[in-house]
């Protein structure tokens, strides 16, 4: 296995995608209903999720980042308990950013406004909370992962310089447009806040518009970061490269997938128009802003990262931030890097996968009213297809 500039090992991918086969998602198996509401009438509800994990014996946990609480489940969906609430409290929230799930299904969810974080026991309830100072050099709002006992994963976004900030909104007080590139700076730190190691890679970039509102441009790519006990998986989600680092940010292997790049569609392209338009800043179209500053040459190849129970890797093709468009095309890795099927879901889904298992996955389905719903469905594959 050929090796890159730094020693990484490099997974080239020569498979061709139309070979590839195709899965899906088919019947619910079970769903989860939400919390009963407060009147003790039969209506169950979520006020928004923002991700779903499994538990070890099958049970369910639920990030209701609207209600500021950890909620837990049956394997069958049945409501057990509801953890933390809105507050600056030992065991509260403000903005639930990420969530590890540790030994014994140990919860560690970071809480950005305290910069603190909140553990508890799926079956104790709150345990502690333990503060995490942010390493030398960085602001913004971090995402924290626990990676193994005592030592944490800390990311965050920044402008590459300071100068680029401060030139940026120079531009946004001018009524101009500005694009901000930015770097995630990744960093593994003890609980006590002693660094074992630091890196950092391209970040998304952002259009600026004026001071009297902002376009975030919505095909931008975004970093993606995958952490856990075994390590931390990351992308800038540009191109199709992934790659592996141990706990202590040692590089192990990029995975790399030539997949020939896109132009951003026409449709997309008149979202942005549409939105600088509704802001009143026709000066900006007529000045060919557009193209130069908020428009990347290709279209993002990476929206997010999962590894199921058999550490496969799921790779989800990018869908920009417009309404109504959601994940259609997962593309699935075996551990050698190499693919070994493509997870097709309609147009218009509205389904978001949030864990893989075996031969399930847990998924957040938001219907027509916008409210979400978690559910356990089937993956279909051409196997399952034969033998059933």
């Amino acid at each position: 296995m050929p090796g890159d500039e730094i020693g990484a090992a490099v997974t080239e991918v020569r498979a061709d995608v139309a070979t590839l086969p195709r899965w899906t998602l088919g019947e619910t198996d079970v769903l989860v209903p939400g919390l009963p509401a407060a009147t003790g009438e039969a209506d169950y509800y979520f006020s928004s999720v923002s991700q779903a994990r499994w538990l070890s014996d099958g049970r369910i946990l639920v990030v209701d980042v609207g209600a500021d609480e950890l909620r837990l489940f049956s394997a069958a969906g049945a409501y057990e308990e509801s953890y933390g609430g809105t507050g600056a409290g030992p065991h509260e929230f403000s903005w639930i950013r990420s969530v590890t799930i540790g030994e014994q299904d140990t919860v560690f969810a970071y809480d950005v406004p305290t910069r603190s974080m909140k553990v508890f026991h799926p079956d104790a309830g709150f345990v502690r909370v333990q503060k995490v100072s942010d390493p030398e050099g960085t602001v913004g709002a971090p995402e924290v992962w626990r990676l193994s006992p005592g030592k944490l994963l800390h990311a965050v976004s920044m402008p590459r310089r300071d100068a680029d900030m401060r030139a940026a909104f120079e531009t946004l007080d001018a009524g101009q447009v500005s694009r901000l590139d930015e770097v995630v700076h990744l960093t593994v730190m003890t609980t006590e806040g002693a660094v074992e190691g630091r890196m950092t890679f391209p970040g998304m970039y952002s259009g600026l518009v004026g001071a009297v509102g902002s376009v975030l441009a919505p095909f931008s790519h975004r970093p993606v970061i995958h952490a856990d006990r075994d390590g931390v998986i990351f992308s800038s989600g540009e191109r199709f490269e992934i790659t592996e680092a141990d706990a202590d940010l040692t590089l192990r292997r990029r995975i790399r997938w030539s997949l020939g790049g896109a132009p951003v569609p026409d449709e997309e392209v008149e979202f942005v128009r549409a939105a600088i338009d509704d802001r009143g800043f026709e000066r900006i179209m007529a000045e060919g802003m557009l193209a130069d500053v908020l428009l990347p040459a290709e279209r993002p190849e990476i929206q997010r990262i999962l590894v199921d129970a058999g550490g496969r890797y799921w790779v989800s093709r990018f869908e920009p931030a417009l309404p109504h468009y959601y994940e259609t095309l997962w593309y699935v890795l075996g551990s050698d890097g190499q693919p070994v099927a493509l997870l097709e879901l309609p147009p218009g889904n509205r389904v978001r996968i949030e864990a893989v298992g075996h031969s399930r996955a847990l998924v957040v389905r938001r219907d027509e009213l916008d409210v979400d719903n978690v559910e356990v469905v089937r993956i279909v594959t051409p196997e399952a297809a034969l033998s059933s």
